[in-house]
Order: structure tokens, then C-alpha cells, then sequence
């Protein structure tokens, strides 16, 4: 089996290659006040720096022959926050001081009916699903659906919306 970027054929639309591809089961609001980051591709999403509205750096995502076989999230101010094990067979995912080491479909677990990946993290579940424009965070489990956070590609750019409920500010 390979294992491969999950964005190599993002082309901005879904094709039925993706394993997200299926209409949502309700129609995603307007996310009130979005703080919007802006990921520049440098040539794709493993190698990628996120910014804010104001340009500052809060991301910079590697994937380099220095450490073979895995991408590395760094914040800002340069500290390690995340990493992706593509070497290993299945891929694992790590996020510092929130998600510990694991199989990546373990933790993003496509829904039975193929429509959308499953998340939980730091004791919350959520559901990102596709429209024709996005992909849609939404809240999952008991209560009502909101949607916190959508993702968009615009030629060599991905934008990410994300809503105040969907913002933590992170602290030092």
C-alpha cells in the first residue's frame, strides 16, 4: 500500500478520486467574524508557510531531505508542534501536548457511508466534510452542528476560515 500526499490531486474542485467526496448533509452558515490564515504553497501543502492577516508567520510546514520521510509543523517562533511520519507504514501524526503519536486513519477515520473524516482531539469530536468550494469543519456528537472552520484553495494559495468558536489563541 502507499502512502502519499493527501493534497496531490486537490485541483480546487473534488473528483471522485478524493475519499471525501459526497454533498454535505446540511448547508454550512456563514462563519461570523473568521480570522482567515493563509496557506502560500511553496510548491504544495508539506511545504508550506501559514500567515495571518497581517503577515506574520503563525506556521511553517517542511517536508526536506534532512528528516526523509516526514513533514514537520513549526509555530512561529520556530518550536517543533506537529509532525507526520510518512516512513512509517501506516503514516502516524503528532501534535505536542495534544494529539500523542498515532495512525493517521486512526484519528482522521473516513465515515462509513465514504462522506466525511472523523477528528478527535483534546477530548472533542469533529467531522470535516466537503461542499463543491470547501472543506468544512463542523462540530460532531450530541448537540447542534456548527460549523467552526472551512478550508479553500485559490491557485497557489489555501485559505482557512476560522470562526471565534473554532479560535484558541495559543499562549507561550
Amino acid at each position: 500500500m502507499s502512502y502519499t500526499n493527501p493534497y496531490g490531486q486537490w485541483n480546487g474542485v473534488y473528483g471522485s478520486s478524493s475519499s471525501m467526496v459526497a454533498p454535505l448533509p446540511m448547508t454550512p452558515s456563514v462563519i461570523d467574524k473568521p480570522i482567515v490564515l493563509t496557506m502560500l504553497l511553496n510548491p504544495d501543502p508539506l511545504n508550506a508557510t501559514v500567515i495571518v492577516p497581517n503577515g506574520q508567520v503563525y506556521y511553517q510546514i517542511t517536508t526536506n531531505q534532512s528528516l526523509a520521510g516526514y513533514t514537520e509543523v513549526k509555530d512561529g517562533q520556530q518550536n517543533r508542534i506537529g509532525l507526520i511520519e510518512w516512513a512509517s507504514h501506516p503514516p502516524h501524526v503528532q501534535v505536542r501536548t495534544v494529539l500523542s503519536r498515532r495512525r493517521v486513519g486512526s484519528w482522521l477515520v473516513l465515515s462509513r457511508d465514504g462522506t466525511a473524516r472523523g477528528m478527535e482531539l483534546a477530548g472533542q469530536t469533529f467531522r470535516w466534510a466537503p461542499d463543491h468550494t470547501h472543506i468544512n469543519l463542523f462540530t460532531a456528537g450530541s448537540g447542534r452542528t456548527r460549523l467552526l472552520a472551512r478550508v479553500a484553495r485559490v491557485q497557489n494559495t489555501v485559505t482557512l476560515e476560522v470562526g471565534e468558536e473554532g479560535h484558541t489563541e495559543r499562549t507561550s
